[in-house]
């Protein structure tokens, strides 16, 4: 019979370090010469049994007709898989295709039907034992954890120490102690603190410095997640705390109030709809909003941010703009022509999302066979506790990126095909809708049909550019019909063979 052999190894470590690959092709060879196997081929990986996609197990696939394989004999069902479904079938399609799958330790005769069930146990055991493995190290993990081990790369401030595998301060220390004081006990502000320690050599970002003034490691408390049935727990650390934890609360407190009178700040941004839509009438400079207090109640204003000192009501301002939209009047055979042809863009990009998604997955792919390769390098004691961890977010945080993008490019057609059936049924009714929307949507309808700044002169306001597709739509609305007209002249040098498109598509 002409036969190929495959061994496997887990890592390529395992490959160029180990004996394993040697010790396997000399037994598949002695199995074979007993049992007057001809060698056809030999093969084999160092990539993980999780999957079938190993390029030397890819290439026996491909190369069973052109050398004639009637079988392939391997040492065990765990140098073939570590995946009992994929292992079954696998199985199934070599046999469809006239190859026998042999085992040298655990070959058993498939014509009798009893031992069908020897075979299923010898193909889910190699998947038990990885996971049993797996399930052994996240336990070992949270126990560590539990005796206030830090298992991961050490936060600023800290260094890891390989001899006692925990954490250690480092040089850095000075500057962790010195942000809580400044900032619990001194009072100052996060970025006025980050900003002095960058004159004393604080070398981190400043996410890096708003993430530490979060982190309960500083104080000496590490956090074990909840899993399964066990709640989550806070457990105070083995390692030397740089703070206190009655500064680290001082130093929250201060942070959640700073949020807190952010948000009440920026609960009064409804009142200015128009903030950086509009532009000055005598400098030409962009207007903002604030409020001024009166004698009896505060007052809105947009008003110039260059040195004319143009200031308007809000009010009356916001007011002008509704009536302004009141005068735009859009055909409705129109609106559903605009309806459909954004659709059919939207469609036309579907090739493009298809490219992203393949690409998107093909990337998740990858990254789990990494990560596949991480927990036996790992569970084989390869590699430390601290880089399988480390190695492991970021393994992590690139397939949820990649996910994100899959998720995104996958959008629901029909939601996608309501939400722009919705947008442009605003140009039906756009003045109420326009007053009942939210601060974000009415700047993204003001943005979206006026192309430029609008300028109001305290009474009016002025011609606005308009967006050429609301343009197009528009049918003589007499406050636009300068733009219009000024579109037209830029237009005058074209050809007039055929008649400008309207309600009806041009024709020659």
């Amino acid at each position: 019979m002409r036969v190929a052999t495959y061994s496997r190894v887990s890592t390529e470590e395992q490959r160029t370090q180990g004996f394993s690959l040697q010790d396997q092709d000399r037994r598949l060879r002695e199995y074979c010469a007993i049992n007057q196997y001809e060698i056809v081929a030999n093969y084999s990986d160092d990539k993980s049994g999780k999957t079938f996609e190993r390029p030397s197990f890819q290439l026996f696939l491909s190369e069973i007709k052109i050398k004639n394989i009637e079988a392939l004999i391997c040492v065990r069902y765990d140098r073939f898989s570590r995946n009992a479904e994929k292992t079954l079938s696998m199985i199934a399609f070599l046999r469809e295709k006239g190859v026998e799958v042999l085992f040298v330790e655990q070959n058993i005769d498939m014509s009798i039907p009893e031992n069908l069930m020897m075979h299923m146990i010898y193909s889910v055991m190699p998947q038990i034992e990885n996971e049993r493995r797996g399930l052994n190290t996240k336990k070992g993990m949270r126990q560590a954890l539990r005796e206030g081990r830090w298992l991961w790369k050490a936060p600023f401030g800290y260094r890891n120490d390989k001899d006692s595998k925990s954490i250690e301060p480092d040089e850095r220390a000075i500057y962790v102690t010195k942000a809580f004081e400044a900032i619990g006990n001194d009072h100052k502000g996060p970025m006025q603190t980050y900003a002095a320690l960058k004159e004393e050599g604080f070398a981190a970002s400043k996410q890096t410095f708003l993430d530490m003034l979060r982190r309960p490691i500083y104080y000496g408390g590490i956090r074990v997640k909840a899993w399964r049935n066990e709640p989550e727990q806070e457990i105070m650390g083995q390692h030397v705390p740089l703070i206190s934890k009655v500064l680290f609360h001082k130093v929250q407190d201060r942070l959640n109030r700073k949020e807190r009178r952010k948000n009440v700040v920026g609960s009064n941004k409804d009142l200015f709809p128009l903030r950086g839509l509009l532009s000055c009438p005598e400098c030409a400079s962009k207007l903002t909003g604030s409020e001024s207090q009166g004698r009896n109640k505060r007052y809105a204003y947009y008003h110039c941010q260059g040195s004319c000192k143009h200031r308007v009501g809000t009010e009356k301002a916001n007011t002008a703009v509704e009536g302004l939209l009141s005068e735009l009047s859009f055909h409705k055979d129109l609106i559903e022509l605009y309806r459909d042809v954004l659709w059919d863009v939207i469609q036309s990009k579907s090739l493009e999302r298809g490219d992203e998604i393949k690409i998107a997955q093909k990337q998740i792919q990858n990254l789990g066979k990494q990560q596949e390769r991480l927990d036996e390098q790992f569970l084989a004691g390869k590699i430390t506790s601290d880089c399988y961890n480390r190695l492991l977010v970021k393994i992590e945080n690139d397939s949820r990126e990649a996910s994100r993008r899959i998720q995104y490019a996958q959008s629901n057609e029909s939601l996608q095909r309501d939400q722009v059936y919705f947008g442009v049924s605003l140009l039906s009714d756009l003045v109420n809708k326009y007053r009942k929307a939210d601060i974000e949507v009415k700047q993204k309808i003001i943005g979206s049909i006026f192309s430029g700044k609008l300028c109001f002169d305290g009474k009016k306001y002025r011609t606005a550019d308009l967006n050429p597709a609301v343009e197009l739509m528009l049918n003589g609305i007499k406050p636009f019909e300068r733009a219009q007209k000024k579109q037209a002249s830029k237009n005058r040098d074209l050809s007039c063979i055929a008649p400008p498109p309207g309600l009806e598509p041009g024709t020659l």
